[in-house]
């Protein structure tokens, strides 16, 4: 109403609202006054009771008080322009961009866009700035595909649906994981580890290794299953031709075409995802344990492709596997149905080591 085309609706709100003012502080408001009122500004002349009825201007004054530590919003008197402006934050979320955003008059129609993506950047920052959230997303935000079941739940179960999202916020209930509350026995109650937490729980924990071992291996056998290159494929065993100080080391995938002298080594790893490093670090790990291997290979003259595959415990794709995929090569429209299966199986296993470790039921035959 105060920035309307309409001169006549301008001029009465404007009056109206200076009556406002004017019952509060008891004299005519200045243009700097009715922006402090608007602001919900308590200091000064607006400092006590207001001793007048509720109106239009009260409700927006103190809904600008309420939402002014989320959205740091603010009215200002521009004195060189003579326009009443809307200031809130315009800060891009978990640190990116810059600052507060001015909405003047001539802007109006961009000021419910800007006060909405000022409260989820307020959110945002809120979640990710705790110590023990935001850690699964710093990896899930980078790729679609970590997400890709969140609209539709596509190739997903109810019950993984239920998990998944308390578990990438960390709110699940295990001993080592408590916000409240004293913190008594942390151990885990399977293996007796000192801190029972989610990352413990889906991939350390002893009396779970087998399904761990199964997690592991659904997502090699995707791959093993839709690779179309050329060649002689070896699971989980020592590569051939290679030096005999090798012999220990046993790659997921080995597939060797000896008429083009090509060997691709790849190996699967699935961290759980703490933190944006998480994947950087298994990968240079994968890649250090089995470059002897590679050494050895073309040392006799082999072409080694040697890449390390990775996939979150929460379901989390690394978009370096993109790479591996069109390596093999799987044709793009199944490629992106693979993803999704790979990531569902992902899921679906860690959610069924949680439900046996918390209930002592197996969850799967």
């Amino acid at each position: 109403m105060l920035t309307t085309k309409d001169q006549v609706v301008r001029e009465i709100a404007l009056a109206s609202l200076g009556e406002a003012i004017r019952g509060r502080i008891k004299q005519a408001p200045t243009s700097d006054e009715i922006a402090r009122y608007l602001s919900g500004d308590c200091t000064g002349v607006f400092l006590g009771p207001s001793g007048t009825g509720t109106s239009v201007w009260s409700y927006a004054r103190n809904a600008a008080r309420r939402q002014r530590e989320r959205l740091k919003v603010r009215w200002r008197w521009c004195e060189k322009k003579g326009e009443m402006a809307v200031e809130c934050n315009g800060k891009g979320g978990a640190g990116k961009g810059g600052g507060l955003v001015i909405v003047p008059p001539r802007a109006r129609s961009q000021i419910i866009y800007r006060l909405r993506v000022a409260g989820q950047n307020y959110y945002l920052d809120s979640l990710l700035s705790k110590k023990d959230q935001g850690k699964v997303y710093a990896l899930a935000s980078v790729d679609r595909a970590s997400n890709h079941f969140l609209r539709n739940g596509s190739f997903t179960r109810f019950a993984d649906w239920r998990f998944v999202h308390r578990a990438r916020l960390d709110v699940l209930p295990l001993n080592g994981a408590r916000r409240w509350g004293d913190q008594q026995d942390t151990r885990c109650r399977r293996c007796g580890y000192t801190n029972e937490t989610l990352s413990h729980v889906l991939n350390n924990c002893g009396p779970h290794m087998v399904a761990i071992t199964k997690r592991h291996d659904a997502t090699v056998q995707r791959i093993v299953k839709n690779a179309k290159l050329p060649g002689e494929i070896i699971l989980n065993k020592s590569a051939p031709e290679a030096d005999a100080g090798c012999s220990l080391l046993r790659p997921d995938i080995v597939i060797r075409d000896e008429r083009s002298k090509t060997v691709t080594i790849i190996d699967v790893a699935i961290p759980f995802e703490n933190g944006l490093d998480a994947f950087r670090v298994a990968k240079e790990h994968k890649l250090q344990k089995y470059q002897p291997i590679a050494d050895s290979l073309q040392e006799k003259g082999y072409k080694v492709y040697l890449k390390a595959f990775i996939l979150g415990a929460l379901g989390t794709w690394d978009r370096d596997n993109w790479a591996v995929i069109k390596h093999l090569p799987i044709g793009k429209r199944y490629a992106g149905l693979m993803m999704k299966l790979m990531v569902f199986d992902t899921i679906r296993w860690s959610r069924d080591i949680y439900v046996e470790h918390v209930s002592g039921q197996r969850q799967y035959s």
